[in-house]
């Protein structure tokens, strides 16, 4: 038995599940219980056809045939169909937007007390410390937390400090 670890296919089967208790989809369960309350307008679920600014253009310094760099200039990634990740990724937003979301996981507001002191602590999953907390790295000192994400010419990563009320996107 291994540390219990991310994986893009929990966190679309723990969307569908809520999905299917509420009766509502997943993208707007998010809206409603996440995006409204924060006000967070730029975050979209990347898709076909969102194009214009609200769809980023990706670029890789890596060739996509065989990753070796490339040293003249980065190479244009085509869009992609990523629809099918709604709760496990493909969401783009804005730097302003991360880091209102980054400042939600610091105080009761979004999230209440006992949610936020959980967030915070890597639970222990089968007598195993996980080395995740609800889709969080939480570490202890400093205390903070970090989350990334990546895909062929895109990347975000946040961290938020509990103690110092810093949060970097």
């Amino acid at each position: 038995l291994g540390k219990p670890a991310y994986s893009s296919y929990g966190y679309n089967l723990l969307g569908m599940a809520m999905q299917s208790a509420t009766g509502t989809p997943f993208p707007q369960l998010l809206r409603d219980l996440v995006l409204k309350p924060l006000y967070l307008s730029s975050v979209q679920f990347d898709a076909p056809g969102l194009g214009g600014a609200l769809r980023p253009a990706r670029y890789s310094w890596y060739d996509l045939s065989d990753f070796h760099d490339l040293t003249d200039a980065p190479q244009r990634v085509p869009d992609w169909d990523y629809s099918h990740n709604m709760a496990g990724g493909g969401l783009i937003a804005n730097v302003d937007d991360l880091l209102v979301f980054g400042r939600a996981m610091r105080a009761p507001g979004l999230l209440n007390s006992t949610s936020i002191e959980r967030l915070w602590t890597r639970p222990i999953v089968q007598g195993v410390q996980a080395t995740m907390s609800f889709g969080w790295y939480p570490r202890a000192t400093p205390a903070r937390l970090s989350i990334s994400g990546s895909n062929a010419g895109v990347q975000a990563g946040l961290t938020v400090w509990k103690e110092a009320d810093v949060v970097v996107a």
